[in-house]
């Protein structure tokens, strides 16, 4: 009432007045921080949404609106307007891949995040997908590769499924399609429940790749499947499959555990490729699948290393 009547002094006084009794309670320190924001005071409004986002995550969205508006850098709404705090980090680091220009403004924030060890799995699995729908393509690898590095030859993501995929296209995405299940012991089973005419295309993982010779090696079995047509693998240039498109043959209604061997060469425009298990639809009348795909491990190591 007093704002609004134009004695922003004594309105000022009385917010302090609450801040002194209710110091952590996120409700009023939001009151304080919209009047800040409403008046122009830019230190006021960052370091009072520092201590709310410290309390709560119920103003995230608000108080990172209002930051966005301040026309401070991340760095400095990261230093100022941030707690060191594990969610409110995460928090503020999703929102700015949701809202950087590109690399140079986003990069410097990120690596502090990391440094600081506020980056968790799930985390990077979210700015990992938020920029490759934004098209920051080498930036999400980037952030993907600085969280979770390649220590061995083995290009693939949980190349054994050992974990349960992270909601990443550099993780597994095994989509769950009508008469498939899927079923994570000693690597993965695939099972076709004799219901559907699968057209399969998981699991596939998306990874970045640089030129030169690769070799996909699947490890697996089968066991009944059903129809002229099982499944087999493919690696692809998501973005030119004419670059490149190796397929392997299908795999056999019922075998023992083998490797399926693809030998392939990526082409120098090709930065990523997806790596994938397909079933074409059968064109017969008996076209319902039925049986199992035990997938051990996927792996796609670079030959030449």
């Amino acid at each position: 009432m007093l704002a609004a009547a134009g004695n922003k002094t004594a309105a000022r006084a009385h917010f302090d007045r609450a801040l002194e009794l209710a110091p952590q309670v996120p409700h009023i320190l939001m009151r304080t921080v919209n009047f800040c924001y409403e008046n122009g005071d830019v230190a006021c409004t960052l370091s009072l949404g520092r201590r709310v986002l410290a309390l709560t995550a119920t103003f995230d969205t608000i108080l990172f609106i209002y930051y966005a508006d301040s026309h401070q850098s991340p760095g400095q709404i990261f230093a100022n307007g941030v707690p060191p705090e594990p969610r409110a980090v995460r928090s503020f680091v999703i929102d700015q891949a949701q809202r950087t220009p590109g690399p140079a403004e986003f990069l410097p924030i990120w690596r502090k995040a990391l440094a600081g060890g506020f980056i968790d799995d799930p985390t990077a699995a979210t700015l990992s997908a938020v920029l490759l729908a934004r098209k920051f393509h080498p930036l999400a690898t980037t952030v993907w590769l600085d969280h979770l590095p390649r220590r061995t030859a083995e290009v693939l993501f949980n190349s054994a499924f050992a974990r349960p995929p992270l909601p990443s296209p550099f993780d597994w995405n095994l989509g769950f399609p009508p008469g498939v299940t899927f079923e994570r012991t000693d690597g993965l089973n695939v099972v076709f429940d004799g219901s559907q005419n699968v057209a399969l295309g998981t699991p596939s993982q998306m990874t970045p790749v640089e030129p030169g010779s690769y070799r996909l090696l699947v490890d697996c079995s089968s066991t009944g499947l059903t129809t002229d047509q099982t499944p087999f693998f493919r690696a692809v240039d998501p973005a030119a499959p004419q670059r490149l498109n190796a397929v392997s043959g299908m795999v056999p209604s019922s075998g023992p555990r083998r490797t399926i061997t693809l030998d392939f060469a990526v082409p120098k425009e090709t930065t990523f490729l997806v790596v994938r298990a397909e079933r074409t639809p059968s064109a017969k009348l008996d076209n319902l699948i039925a049986g199992s795909l035990h997938i051990f491990s996927m792996r796609l190591t670079r030959l030449g290393n």
